[in-house]
């Protein structure tokens, strides 16, 4: 399943892709995003958005669901 992410506002410029793509050049990168909104016109492709209350983890392997996916 594809969805796109949009962040807005100061979380968007604090969101490293360019260390997220390096470190997918390396292993499987798997990422929870809490604190976001489903959104979607009909007809178009469904999007997350994120601002403030935004947090995402990033291979972060004490939460056990981002272990099990990884291990999968």
């Amino acid at each position: 399943m594809e969805v796109n992410l949009s962040l807005n506002g100061a979380r968007a410029t604090e969101f490293d892709g360019d260390k997220v793509y390096e470190l997918g050049q390396e292993t499987a990168v798997v990422a929870i995003f809490v604190g976001t909104l489903m959104k979607g016109l009909r007809g178009q492709p469904s999007y997350l958005t994120g601002t403030s209350a935004c947090r995402w983890y990033i291979n972060d392997f004490q939460i056990p669901a981002i272990q099990e996916y990884y291990n999968m």
